[in-house]
């Protein structure tokens, strides 16, 4: 409510403007349920990726700086008496976030679970949630991230090498779920890192059959409210920029598509707020009979199954 609050009356004071708008936002984590950070992060995050906005937040909570992508840290310091500013992608910096942060408050974790990043979180979340109040024998990972016993650590592709160096001390079971991207023969994107891991102890790593999480989504679910929806369940479809055109030819716009995929960084913004609704929304409506239908190697809950022992391993 206080977000929603907070952006309205930005938006007021810039309508009409044509005006860009920054928001700054001090440790908004404060005094707040885990599940209502996560809400927060994922509502930050689809408000940053609007037109002519930005925001700027500051935290001292390792578990909010963990879900955002590292080319989005900073690390603020002084130095004689001014401040300092660094980038979150430079290993140095991040070094320095992990250890000012600390990487965890605590040593209730079971297991770690590395994702490309924070859609691929909610998906998860989402699915393994769907599934388990209908009575599937399967974790609900939303849940054991509340309770600290669950870490996810989304990679964005980036400094890999660095964050898994930093779980190698926790002597913890960890897990690597990685999209494909690329159809076969052609190798998977990330395999070259896949199978190093595969080298380590204590690591499982998946890669998935098909392009991307979103592809685990079975069309009958976005026809229901988007009936143009022109995807068909294929294995390598791209599930986010179909959905992202059947949203914007079913809206009032008067900017056909063409225009939409003319713009690379236009289309990157819708591209990523489709991932977002697809996770929070559409993946919610999934049942265990349409996954079975799409996911026809039954690899989710496989993944979810092994999870789950090592969740409930003493």
């Amino acid at each position: 409510m206080l977000l929603n609050f907070f952006r309205a009356r930005a938006e007021q004071e810039a309508e009409g403007k044509g005006a860009n708008v920054i928001y700054a936002i001090e440790e908004p984590e404060t005094s707040q349920h885990p599940h209502n950070q996560k809400m927060l992060v994922d509502a930050i995050q689809d408000l940053s990726n609007r037109d002519g906005r930005q925001v700027f937040l500051t935290t001292h909570t390792p578990v909010l700086a963990r879900r955002f992508p590292q080319n989005s840290l900073r690390f603020v310091t002084q130095r004689s008496g001014r401040p300092d500013v660094h980038h979150g992608h430079d290993e140095a910096t991040l070094s320095e976030i992990t250890d000012s942060l600390g990487v965890l408050p605590d040593h209730k974790i079971k297991v770690f679970v590395g994702v490309e990043g924070r859609h691929d979180i909610t998906f998860l979340t989402e699915i393994s949630r769907t599934l388990n109040q209908a009575g599937d024998m399967l974790p609900d990972l939303g849940k054991a991230e509340e309770e600290r016993t669950l870490v996810f650590v989304p990679l964005d592709g980036n400094n890999l090498d660095l964050w898994v160096s930093r779980l190698k001390g926790f002597n913890r079971p960890e897990f690597y779920l990685m999209d494909r991207d690329t159809q076969p023969p052609e190798k998977p994107k990330y395999h070259a890192i896949a199978e190093e891991l595969k080298q380590r102890a204590n690591c499982t790593v998946w890669t998935t059959d098909r392009k991307e999480l979103e592809n685990y989504i079975h069309p009958d679910v976005i026809k229901r409210e988007y009936s143009a929806y022109a995807g068909t369940g294929q294995t390598f479809e791209d599930v986010p920029t179909l959905f992202a055109q059947a949203v914007r030819e079913a809206s009032e716009s008067n900017h056909a598509w063409a225009e939409v995929t003319a713009d690379h960084e236009k289309l990157a913004k819708k591209v990523s707020k489709a991932k977002s609704c697809l996770g929070n929304e559409f993946t919610s409506r999934m049942t265990p009979d349409f996954l079975t239908k799409i996911d026809t190697n039954n690899e989710v809950r496989t993944w979810l199954v092994e999870i789950g022992k090592a969740l409930k391993a003493e």
